[in-house]
């Protein structure tokens, strides 16, 4: 055995330091393979999970770290929650709430009863525990995809209404859960009591959460202190979380909303340039942190061989939660199109394949009482289900995103990226030539012959370049923000240089990269606002 018992007979009497660093190794290590072979990272960490989990089982390895419920809604979520609502902007969210509330709320139930009443006609499971697995398997978890698109610089308005729809249906499927597992526990179910006991679970979550950003958006303005302020955001994720759940409400809707309003409110009120740079910094990693160990975690706890022994059920399991899926975006799609802002069609296929199932689910598997019926079945459907979507659903993303259109660049931009490159390949071609004759001595004959080929290179690709801007929107569009962002680097750079020079206090330097910052979020604010559904500017 190797690893995990290395690290332990190091740290004496610390046996959980030796996981946490063998964890921490194996991330590392993922993070740096996938630079060289085309697998999405966290799809990675479940693979490398996976074959944990078989070094393990033969007894190769000793790693003992437990994916337990209690470790995922204690530790885990409060930091993905808080991290995934504190860098959504309000205003985003408010564009489309809609169909994010819709799909969050509607379609967990919708998908949750669907997957049910499949499961107990296709298998002749007992409906309340086809419930059961209906409602844990339908909160949703895109972390992958989200990583996708971004990668892949999908629409950031397809981003928000994934991302949207999973922060919402977490909360959602979790109640969901909690009201149909008691139903199957005690075979007693009163609609009105359930429908009230919904209500105030989530509406209760989500107004203790708000209540505590806004308190500490309070305390955060006055406070400037950025290693301060980053402490008293952790201590809202997690203190937002656990009072919640000592208050019997939702504490997955509860960090929600404190990261919605301390990552809207209180950082304009409170927080410097230097915070918002610190603090997103530190929730990046943190972020990623959690994520990495959730995923790798994934793997471990998963056993391949009860799957591959009863791989029909698994795979009846995972069919039914997809198609159900398919069926509910298909029901709801005539909510995205009577919006202000319709979601375009080719969009539908991709929100429905996009539903990834992940931690949550695991958790609340693993924590059903010993006493329910089918629970050991559950329990492997929801490790098959988790591991088949993010292994096929993830991987074939990128394929449905191209095929769709949905990523890249339009025709026209692209063409005016390839003529933008051609000038300013040229351009460094002539001052790189200049360089060469005046400090390596470049003799003038093989200078005049380069220097007059790359002029006229780019005087035609300037001639391109030109006629290929004029009556373009999207063009316009996208010189409006490369332009925006070389100024904006033009400017800290003037500030910076100032100060190196004794021409700016270390005071005055830090209030006008905060009027910088807010003048771009002004920016952005209005160029928000003329936008169409798939990110063109409206010329009405």
């Amino acid at each position: 055995m190797f690893g995990t018992q290395f690290l332990m007979a190091n740290v004496g009497a610390s046996p959980g330091v030796g996981l946490l660093l063998t964890e921490l190794m194996i991330v590392v290590t993922v993070a740096l393979v996938v630079k060289y072979i085309r697998l999405p990272y966290t799809i990675a960490l479940v693979a490398a999970g996976l074959g944990l989990g078989v070094l393990r089982a033969q007894h190769y390895l000793e790693l003992d770290l437990q994916l337990t419920p209690e470790l995922v809604f204690s530790i885990f979520l409060p930091a993905l929650l808080f991290e995934a609502a504190f860098n959504l902007h309000l205003h985003h969210l408010r564009e489309n709430i809609r169909p994010v509330l819709v799909m969050a709320v509607v379609g967990v139930l919708m998908a949750a009863l669907g997957v049910a009443y499949v499961l107990h006609i296709v298998l002749g499971m007992p409906l309340a525990a086809a419930m059961v697995f209906g409602a844990l398997i339908s909160a949703t978890d895109p972390i992958s995809v989200l990583a996708l698109f971004k990668e892949m610089k999908a629409p950031a308005r397809i981003n928000i209404l994934v991302e949207g729809e999973s922060l919402l249906n977490d909360g959602a499927a979790v109640v969901i859960f909690q009201i149909i597992l008691a139903y199957a526990l005690t075979g007693k179910f009163a609609l009105g009591e359930s429908i009230v006991q919904f209500l105030l679970v989530s509406l209760g979550g989500l107004a203790l959460g708000a209540a505590c950003g806004y308190v500490f958006s309070e305390i955060t303005r006055h406070v400037d202190d950025h290693l301060v302020e980053v402490t008293l955001s952790t201590i809202l994720a997690y203190g937002a979380y656990l009072g919640a759940e000592h208050m019997h409400t939702s504490g997955v809707m509860s960090v929600i909303a404190a990261g919605l309003v301390y990552g809207n409110y209180g950082k304009r009120i409170g927080m410097s340039a230097n915070t918002r740079m610190m603090m997103g910094v530190f929730w990046e990693y943190f972020g990623f942190l959690m994520n990495s160990l959730v995923f790798l975690l994934i793997g471990t706890q998963v056993d391949l061989r009860l799957l591959t022994n009863d791989l029909k059920l698994v795979f009846l399991a995972f069919i039914a939660v997809i198609v159900v899926r398919a069926i509910v975006v298909l029901i709801l799609a005539p909510v995205f199109r009577i919006m202000d802002k319709p979601i375009p069609a080719s969009w539908h296929l991709v929100i429905m394949w996009a539903g990834l199932r992940g931690s949550i689910s695991m958790a609340l598997a693993m924590g059903l009482p010993v006493a329910l019926s089918y629970r050991q079945d559950i329990i492997l459907m929801t490790f098959g289900v988790v591991i088949l979507s993010l292994f096929l659903q993830g991987l074939t993303m990128p394929t449905l995103l191209r095929k769709l259109k949905v990523v890249g660049a339009s025709r026209p931009v692209l063409e005016y990226e390839e003529r933008l490159g051609k000038v300013l390949v040229h351009e460094k071609a002539l001052i790189e030539l200049r360089r060469l004759k005046e400090e390596m001595f470049l003799a003038e004959k093989p200078y005049q012959e380069l220097q007059a080929y790359h002029n006229k290179a780019l005087a035609k690709a300037k001639e391109d370049l030109a006629a290929r801007s004029e009556g373009e929107d999207a063009i316009l569009e996208e010189q409006i923000k490369d332009a925006r962002r070389e100024v904006q680097a033009a400017q800290l750079a003037a500030l910076h240089d100032a100060q190196d020079r004794g021409l700016l206090s270390d005071e005055a330097l830090e209030r006008l990269i905060d009027y910088l910052a807010e003048k771009e979020n002004e920016d952005e604010e209005q160029q928000a606002q003329v936008q169409d559904p798939d990110g063109a500017t409206r010329t009405d």
